[in-house]
Formats: C-alpha cells, structure tokens, sequence
C-alpha cells in the first residue's frame, strides 16, 4: 500500500468505517511507515479531543494509549478473522472429501 492510500484511510479507521480488506493492508502499512502512523496519531489525538470536547469529559485520559487499544483490537481482528478463514477452508476440503467418498461408495467403486 502506497502512503497516499493509507493517509486516505486513516479518518475511515478512526471513524471504524474501513472494509475487513482496507484494514489489513492500513494495518501492515502503518506498521513499517512512521509518518503515516504518525498522521494516525495526529487525526486520533483530534478527533479524540473534538469527541471529548462535544460529550463534556474530561480529557485527562491518556489519548495514546486509546490508539494503542485500538490498533491492538484491529490486529486481533485480523488474526481471528485469517485463523476463521483457514478453518472455514479445511472444513470445506473436509466436506468435499466426504462427499466424494459417498458418491464413491453409492457408486460401488470405493473398496
């Protein structure tokens, strides 16, 4: 992913409006890419105050470690969902394997 379309997701992420797809590759660019992570911060931390302002919170809480929350809630996302996907395949091969044998044996032709 090119820094220009990672600073075009930055404000989808942070409003968690972002395909399963965009995310992945938002995460895996801003995780080798200082200056885009770095603008992530930056739209966080005013959004973040922006939010704060408009509900009358105080903004004592700790705005970095928020975004640290979050990024660490994407990357599970994205891990459960890989491990979903890998799971969902092998129990479709499993399925298909079934079915063939069944067919087989309908058949006559399996020993």
């Amino acid at each position: 992913m090119e820094c220009k379309e990672a600073q075009k997701l930055v404000t989808k992420y942070i409003a968690d409006d972002i395909t399963e797809q965009e995310l992945e590759q938002f995460m895996e660019h801003i995780q080798i890419c200082k200056d885009c992570y770095d603008e992530l911060e930056i739209n966080y931390t005013i959004f973040s105050a922006f939010v704060q302002l408009d509900n009358n919170e105080d903004s004592s809480d700790d705005i970095n470690a928020m975004l640290l929350e979050k990024l660490k809630a994407s990357r599970k996302y994205i891990r459960r969902k890989k491990i979903f996907n890998h799971y969902r395949i092998l129990i479709y091969i499993a399925a298909m394997i079934v079915l063939a044998m069944i067919i087989l044996v309908q058949l006559g032709l399996w020993l």
